[in-house]
């Protein structure tokens, strides 16, 4: 079972949004909303949610009993994974794109979010890999969403033969009449051989 991780008032405060997207205002202090508009029940297990940073079978089906709120939560167990990869010209030099993602649903099934991460390269010399733009973001976004500042933020090895990019991002999830329930880690990591073009790619669900 895939764990929640336990949202942070501080990652709301200083939140960054992606495309101009960002929390409602007043929403670093969602945590403390009234609750009033939803049932006891669905509360309760909110509150158990939060505090365990799990989503139990039984709360799955307290939630599905209110489907106005159940459209609202991630389910983690939902991610899936693909990739995309496109050939660049560059100054007449043949580059790729590499773009691999993770996409979530809510407890209903609809889509929740795509969290991408993409590398744009191309060779550099015989050996080298010279890392034209990275990014991570987040695609076809509910909006229950929001991508926070990624935790992780590494690159190694520009324009030399081993080159790596790796982030964790940070994706909280709030929910109307409640406040912020918690937050999803993705993780994915690119390193690339400059001598044989060989790609791996390293991954986490969050």
């Amino acid at each position: 079972m895939q764990k929640w991780k336990a949202a942070s008032l501080t990652a709301v405060a200083g939140a960054i949004a992606l495309m101009g997207v960002t929390a409602p205002e007043g929403h670093a202090n969602a945590a403390g909303a009234s609750a009033g508009a939803l049932s006891a029940e669905v509360v309760t297990t909110l509150n158990k949610m939060k505090a365990t940073h799990d989503l139990t079978p039984a709360d799955r089906a307290v939630l599905r009993k209110h489907p106005e709120v159940a459209a609202q939560i991630l389910d983690p167990a939902s991610a899936t994974v693909s990739e995309t990869v496109r050939p660049v010209t560059l100054r007449g030099i043949t580059c790729k794109t590499y773009n691999r993602y993770i996409a979530y649903s809510t407890i209903l099934g609809a889509k929740a979010f795509d969290w991408h991460h993409e590398i744009y390269i191309c060779p550099k010399g015989a050996k080298g890999v010279h890392r034209v733009s990275r990014r991570q973001y987040v695609a076809n976004r509910d909006a229950n969403f929001y991508l926070r500042t990624p935790q992780q933020n590494d690159e190694v090895g520009q324009d030399t033969q081993w080159y790596s990019s790796a982030y964790t991002g940070v994706v909280e999830n709030c929910v109307i009449h409640y406040g912020c329930l918690g937050e999803v880690y993705p993780y994915s990591k690119f390193v690339v051989n400059g001598g044989t073009g060989h790609v791996d790619y390293y991954f986490r669900k969050g």
